[in-house]
């Protein structure tokens, strides 16, 4: 893929059967994808940093002109609820937004990503809406599935859809497509509706699982910014796995995370003949174990 600088920070990338994308720098959303050894408070932070970056390259873009009571978050439980969309938001324009929600599960099944709902509530959704939602996008069945819900419940109420802005700290090329396809058959019954997608740092490619993002894999494509302060992070570059590992445990259930981090690491580290990246392999590990003892003390 290609990307065309729009100004610092901002850059559009171009793609075959991918809705407008861009991808985006800032030192919140880096941090987070650099450091997948961070979880629960400290991730939370950095979260509601980088969401508050997003809304601010988002505004020129997409938001300016637009009325506030017809912009609404539609939330994916449990993921997207810890991207901090509301306070960034609230933070930036001083003013509530309305929210909707909706539980989406994904399954396996005949070797193919699926999706299910659970639950939903779009009581709060508008006519005429610009829809915002941000979570984690890996195949992209969750949230297309989502979208899909979207138009009926729209439908349903004999509602205009206006755009769709999609918000991701770590996105795939694949998730992206499915984002694309989601477009194209709200299009039929809203020819008019308009999707973004803003991407911090990276647009990557999917591993064979389904699940693990990497920078490793060769259809990842990155920011500059991130490709500069990948030469100093080589574990990440060429080793670790994933650079998001699992979004829901890192914000929800930060212990799992930290001991799964850590038995990743030893693996890791065993297995490891390059010192610069063992040498990286164990800081991280030491920063995960001094997180975890913190969980375990007494109030």
């Amino acid at each position: 893929m290609k990307f065309v600088k729009e100004k610092t920070g901002l850059y559009k990338l171009e793609g075959k059967g991918i809705p407008e994308t861009y991808l985006m720098h800032s030192e919140p959303s880096q941090q987070i994808l650099l450091h997948p050894e961070i979880a629960g408070k400290e991730l939370k932070e950095l979260a509601i940093k980088a969401n508050a970056e997003f809304i601010k390259k988002a505004y020129p873009i997409c938001l300016k002109g637009k009325r506030i009571d017809k912009i609404c978050e539609l939330v994916l439980m449990c993921g997207g609820n810890y991207y901090g969309t509301r306070e960034a938001f609230e933070n930036e324009f001083n003013a509530s937004l309305r929210q909707a929600f909706i539980g989406v599960k994904r399954y396996q099944e005949d070797s193919k990503w699926k999706a299910a709902i659970g639950y939903s509530n779009f009581e709060a959704l508008p006519d005429d809406a610009t829809v915002i939602i941000a979570d984690t996008i890996a195949t992209g069945s969750t949230l297309k599935e989502a979208i899909v819900e979207l138009g009926r419940q729209a439908e349903k109420k004999n509602y205009n859809l206006d755009s769709i802005i999609v918000y991701t700290l770590a996105g795939t090329e694949k998730g992206a497509k499915a984002l694309k396809q989601s477009k194209d058959m709200l299009n039929q019954k809203w020819p008019n509706l308009k999707m973004r997608l803003f991407a911090s740092e990276a647009l990557f490619g999917l591993e064979e699982n389904g699940t693990d993002m990497s920078f490793r894999h060769i259809n990842t494509t990155v920011t500059p910014e991130m490709e500069k302060a990948l030469e100093n992070n080589l574990a990440l570059a060429h080793t670790i796995k994933c650079a998001i590992f699992d979004w829901g445990d890192r914000c929800k259930n930060p212990a799992k995370h930290y001991e799964e981090f850590i038995r990743y690491c030893a693996e890791m580290i065993g297995n490891e003949s390059n010192r610069a990246v063992k040498e990286e392999l164990i800081k991280r590990k030491e920063k995960a174990e001094n997180e975890l003892e913190k969980l375990k003390r007494a109030l």
